[in-house]
This record gives structure tokens, sequence and C-alpha cells, in this order.
């Protein structure tokens, strides 16, 4: 019996500690200087994003100042973005992330090719794209335009009543 409650209380134990997440103090000096802004809220956040914010930590240490560079690069970009172009972009990597590996692979080809031309052709293929969808958009939006003025064709008229 005494061997049952104490298996029953270290696993209580285990399950109360993770599902309060990683302790601030469980964190490495390095981990803990790299997240220092985010010290005081810590308990707050949650487990997932404990856990996420600790592996970034992980990751920055591991990186080379090259590395690091790019990354900050990369950072103040995205700060840049509007709400909608960030949105968009979470989108896009989200579906990104349902491709199968093989059609991941090609994508990832295809845009190693598209930055490996010169800016100039770079800038023209993506004027060359923004019509496209812009084209494409427009001829959308007559679609729709049609579609719904055939709806409402086939809707009964309403006949006024006199009296």
């Amino acid at each position: 019996m005494k061997l049952l409650l104490s298996l029953m209380s270290a696993l209580w134990l285990l399950f109360a500690m993770s599902a309060h997440g990683q302790q601030w103090q469980q964190l490495s000096a390095e981990q803990q200087q790299v997240l220092k802004n985010f010290k005081d809220q810590w308990p707050q956040l949650s487990t997932d994003k404990q856990e996420k914010l600790a592996l970034g930590a992980s990751r920055w240490i591991n990186m080379d100042n090259n590395q690091r560079q790019q990354v900050s690069a990369k950072y103040d970009k995205w700060r840049k973005l509007s709400p909608e172009q960030r949105q968009q972009l979470k989108e896009n990597f989200k579906s990104f992330k349902k491709m199968p590996k093989q059609q991941q692979a090609e994508v990832k080809k295809s845009y190693e090719q598209f930055n490996s031309l010169p800016p100039e052709q770079r800038k023209a293929l993506r004027q060359e794209f923004k019509q496209s969808q812009d084209k494409l958009r427009q001829q959308q939006k007559l679609q729709r335009q049609k579609q719904q003025k055939q709806l409402r064709q086939k809707q009964p008229k309403k006949r006024s009543v006199q009296r």
C-alpha cells in the first residue's frame, strides 16, 4: 500500500510539474540571459509558450555571430510588416507545413532558384506575378457579380398588394 501511495504521489508530482511548465530556475544561465525580458511574466506564460521560448533561446545560444545577424535581420523585417502581411505569412507557412515532403522540397528549390536570379529579374518576375494576380482577382470579381445577377434574375419578383 505504501508503495502504491508513493508511486501515485510521484506521478502526481511529475504531472503537476509538467502542467506548470518549466520553472525559470530550471533554465540554464545562458537561456535566462537570452530570455531576461520574459523573467517577470514567465510564470503566467503557457507551458507551450515557455517551451517554445526555451527552445528558441537554446537555438540562439548555439548560433554563430553570422547566423545571429541573419536571424536579427529577418526579425526586424518581420516587425516592419503590417498585421495583415504577418497573418498572410503565417497562413502560407501553415500551408507549406501541410504539404508532402516532396512538394516542400520542390517549393524550396524554386525559392532558391528565384533568389539566385539577379535583383532586376526578380523584380520583373514579382511585377509580372502581381499583374497576373490582379487580373485573376478582377476575373473572379466579375464572375461573382455575374453569379449574383443570375441569382437575382431567378428569384421570383415580389408583387405589391393593393387594397
